[in-house]
């Protein structure tokens, strides 16, 4: 063999492991990425806790992927694991401060504790990054009234349904396109007592996607809210004042100068017909 075959076979192997190289770079995030999607499917299938180990083996190949510990977060928000989805959530946003999901879904793991004030720290958090979050805004609402503030968490429905309203008029491609728009409106409208325009709102998520959970929730709660109003008993909550009855007699007690004057005239009517049947008069 020459030398210039020498130079040939030592120039195809190096190129050989340039191109092996970066595939087994890639290989641990390609391995990842195929335990998320695993997980993905399971979580469809509501298998949650297999999705755990799925979403578990996915990190151990990339422990810094934001989105993946946020998805660990959800599967155990969904076995109702809500201090491991706080440290799940926590992680993804340590790694991805920006990414509100997070922030959102750690809101929604303490609201499930009743830590209010930590839930409401979180919703916070995502209106840091967006302002006009409206899902964040609603959530927040929420967590306000079960502190006991109503008064606040009213003026943010109120601000809800406002944004919501703008965001319709200036991005109407938009809007028509956008179901959670839609439900976190009717989210507050519905917090706010206003079921027939909530209804609205929902209907028009479902319109949209007719499979969006926040809707069919909505629709739900609106459900049994007719429910309720209508298995109240006839002429009780229904508008429809029952019949006056008549009101029964009394006898009021004699007392004072008529109580005198009644046993007077009793005693002289006693008196009266002993004398007339000729009987002695009484002592």
């Amino acid at each position: 063999m020459g030398v210039k075959d020498l130079i040939i076979i030592v120039a195809l192997m190096a190129a050989s492991a340039y191109a092996i190289v970066p595939a087994c770079a890639d290989l641990p995030s390609e391995m990842a990425l195929s335990w998320v999607q695993k997980g993905d499917d399971l979580i469809q299938q509501e298998r949650y806790n297999e999705s755990l180990d799925c979403y578990e083996n996915a990190i151990g190949y990339d422990p810094y992927h934001a989105q993946t510990w946020n998805k660990l977060g959800l599967a155990r928000m969904a076995i109702s694991d809500y201090d491991g989805a706080v440290r799940a959530f926590n992680r993804s946003i340590s790694l991805d401060l920006l990414y509100s999901a997070a922030w959102n879904n750690r809101g929604d793991a303490y609201f499930s504790m009743g830590e209010y004030e930590a839930a409401i720290e979180s919703y916070d958090g995502a209106l840091a990054i967006n302002s006009n979050d409206l899902y964040a805004l609603v959530h927040k609402g929420i967590n306000l009234q079960h502190s006991g503030k109503s008064a606040r968490a009213m003026a943010v429905y109120e601000e809800v349904i406002q944004i919501a309203e703008r965001e319709a008029r200036k991005r109407p491609n938009d809007a028509n396109f956008d179901p959670s728009l839609w439900t976190d409106k009717g989210d507050a409208l519905f917090q706010l007592g206003r079921y027939d325009e909530a209804q609205e709102s929902y209907e028009i998520a479902l319109g949209i996607n007719p499979k969006f959970q926040g809707a069919v929730e909505g629709m739900q709660r609106i459900g049994e809210i007719e429910t309720e109003m209508n298995s109240t008993t006839p002429g009780e909550n229904n508008g429809v004042l029952p019949a006056e009855k008549e009101p029964t007699p009394t006898t009021a007690p004699l007392t004072g100068a008529c109580g005198f004057l009644a046993v007077g005239i009793a005693a002289a009517l006693i008196f009266f017909a002993r004398w007339r049947d000729g009987g002695p008069p009484p002592r």
